[in-house]
């Protein structure tokens, strides 16, 4: 897990962080939070950036953009081809401490984050009294918080 944590923040060096997120953004304790996942990678071709924060119906919430771009030379490595992903990631926040909540995908990052939601371009994710919605409507997709 250290080996992991070291990676993950060593990747996160291009990270921009938003005023409603804490500064810096928490980047161990992100690793921390999501563990061993396997539909996460970490490594040079990472970028997080904090984009807001939730506070709604007494719970906390952090909001992050993933984004991972295998260079050509990675997937060479491998013998494959270059591979991505982009991802909204959602932790919870309480007593100092994250949990790894799930994510949603995207196309591209939130435009905003405020209060009780999540702008996208072409619609909203807008949380609950019980978190994040399950799924959400957003340009004619279904968003779904993965696991």
């Amino acid at each position: 897990m250290a080996k992991r944590t070291a990676l993950f923040v060593a990747a996160s060096m291009a990270l921009m962080t938003n005023p409603a997120c804490p500064a810096p953004c928490p980047t161990a304790g992100i690793a921390a939070a999501v563990g061993a996942n396997p539909i996460y990678r970490f490594g040079a071709d990472t970028r997080l950036t904090c984009v807001g924060a939730i506070s709604h119906a007494g719970r906390s919430y952090l909001i992050v953009d993933y984004d991972w771009a295998e260079s050509v030379q990675g997937a060479a490595a491998h013998g494959g081809t270059p591979h991505a992903a982009h991802r909204l990631m959602v932790l919870a926040q309480a007593h100092g401490r994250l949990t790894y909540v799930g994510f949603y995908g995207t196309d591209s990052a939130p435009l905003a984050v405020t209060d009780d939601r999540i702008r996208l371009e072409g619609g909203e994710i807008v949380f609950g009294r019980d978190g994040p919605p399950a799924q959400a409507l957003v340009d004619g997709e279904l968003r779904v918080l993965g696991r």
